[in-house]
């Protein structure tokens, strides 16, 4: 069975000879002329692109649709701002100069409160990621840090992990009772407060840099 309408010759190329044929798209039913033999069901572009979609692929499609943004594959999150997509930290920060770029203090890409920005250029930027490593390789040599062969990965140290562990207690909520005076850092610096009662912080913190 043909799997054409219509087939017609072109102009020889040596000994061979080239044929040109006419399809019609399994999807919406456009008749179109292609070089390529269509040895299985044909679609014209429009309807391969829609159905070339990986899940991935189209679930980002929906959210550029509904003017959601998506996130990237280097793990910053573009957002629509009604002319094209753009990234959020560059909307919340807009530098003044197009050539800097906002550097997010804590690392984390999607956390894009304007506390968490700074606008930097590209030196200072390298600086700035030049310091931390330096202050990680200060933690690995001081114990904090420690490094799993097996895993060929960094982890926090035991006393890292138990200072982490304390975290949860801070609620957000206003000081209260024992837990006023807590040596927590500045609610200004960290947008939350520690409302644990302040002598039980003191004695964890302690034991945590003991072991």
């Amino acid at each position: 069975m043909k799997k054409y309408l219509e087939r017609k010759r072109l102009e020889s190329n040596g000994d061979k000879y080239r044929y040109e044929y006419l399809v019609e798209c399994s999807g919406c039913a456009k008749q179109y002329w292609t070089k390529s033999y269509p040895s299985k069901p044909v679609r014209c572009r429009k309807c391969a692109g829609t159905q070339s979609y990986t899940p991935a692929k189209e679930s980002r499609s929906n959210q550029r649709k509904r003017g959601e943004g998506y996130i990237t594959k280097q793990g910053y999150l573009l957002v629509y701002d009604g002319n094209g997509y753009v990234p959020a930290h560059r909307i919340v920060l807009p530098p003044k100069d197009p050539s800097n770029v906002i550097h997010h203090i804590d690392g984390d890409k999607l956390n894009n409160l304007l506390s968490n920005l700074i606008e930097l250029t590209k030196q200072a930027h390298r600086e700035a990621h030049g310091s931390l490593e330096r202050v990680s390789y200060q933690l690995i040599q001081a114990g904090l840090i420690e490094y799993d062969r097996e895993t060929n990965s960094y982890n926090l140290g035991r006393a890292l992990q138990k200072c982490i562990a304390l975290n949860p207690v801070n609620s957000g909520n206003t000081q209260t009772g024992d837990a006023v005076g807590n040596p927590e850092p500045s609610q200004l610096i960290t947008g939350r407060c520690n409302d644990y009662p302040k002598g039980e912080y003191i004695r964890s913190l302690m034991e945590a840099q003991d072991t």
